[in-house]
């Protein structure tokens, strides 16, 4: 297999002019006056991330919208009210390296508005928001665009640890112990299914977001040969990468790898 020298040496500068970018603007200023649809025309293979009331695997959401900015894939973020005296707006932008923040969701053109995203993610989706989305009521902005979303077929992937706590965990307030309380959540997840929302568990969100973006990963099992970039980096799952003979790898994507501590081996034949 052939590199292209010249090709290599481009795509190590944009991943660097990418780098850069994203450690020279690690929380962008809330987006106020600029209209949102104007502003989410310059993202090719954005993402739209709606932040919730919830924290339950928020850590492992921001984790793969960070890997997927530094291949390349912005994220433009929407917080709920909601998460006012939940999260810590400041880290979750810093630690997803969030490209921008949208203070409000248009209540016009939505679909024109949607259209402009590769997809749709929630990191963690509360029972709330999941109730009201299965029932078709779009009392405000946020559950209007995803079912605005849903309906022109853009991929809207939700972690599901905020409808459901930890069995272990202590969560009186929850009340999943009153009757039939999960097989009500149960049923509402099934209905968003049905509408073609993607319901998993948090730790695979990363995962499930991959599919949607044109990264080139290995089998199992097998070498990745020719030219490792961070996009392809940030799309490998497990904890081991073989590469081949010819493999050249970026620098970015090596600092992925050593970050999400994925040992690197290298063919000996």
């Amino acid at each position: 297999m052939s590199i292209d020298p010249k090709r290599v040496a481009q795509i190590v500068r944009e991943e660097i002019e990418q780098y850069l970018k994203g450690r020279t603007f690690p929380v962008a200023s809330p987006v106020s006056q600029a209209s949102p649809i104007q502003e989410s025309v310059s993202f090719k293979e954005s993402l739209l991330a709606i932040f919730l009331g919830s924290t339950r695997g928020l850590d492992s959401v921001t984790l793969a919208l960070r890997n997927l900015a530094r291949s390349g894939h912005s994220s433009v973020a929407h917080f709920s009210p909601s998460t006012a005296h939940i999260l810590d707006k400041a880290k979750v932008l810093q630690d997803a390296e969030v490209a921008r923040v949208l203070d409000d969701l248009p209540l016009g053109r939505v679909s024109e508005f949607i259209r402009g995203f590769k997809a749709v993610v929630v990191p963690s989706l509360t029972r709330n928001t999941a109730a009201k989305l299965a029932l078709g009521i779009t009392d405000s902005a946020l559950t209007y665009t995803l079912l605005v979303a849903l309906g022109n077929k853009v991929p809207v992937i939700a972690g599901r640890d905020g409808m459901y706590p930890d069995a272990d965990t202590d969560c009186t307030e929850c009340a999943l112990d009153l009757p039939g309380m999960r097989n009500i959540l149960g049923a509402y997840e099934r209905v968003l299914t049905e509408f073609g929302m993607q319901i998993v568990a948090a730790k695979d969100v990363g995962a499930t977001l991959q599919r949607f973006f044109a990264v080139p990963s290995s089998a199992e099992g097998s070498a990745l040969d020719g030219l490792i970039t961070a996009e392809t980096a940030a799309a490998i799952s497990g904890s081991k990468v073989v590469l081949g003979r010819r493999a050249v790898v970026t620098p970015l994507a090596m600092d992925i790898f050593k970050e999400r501590k994925i040992t690197v081996e290298r063919q000996d034949k």
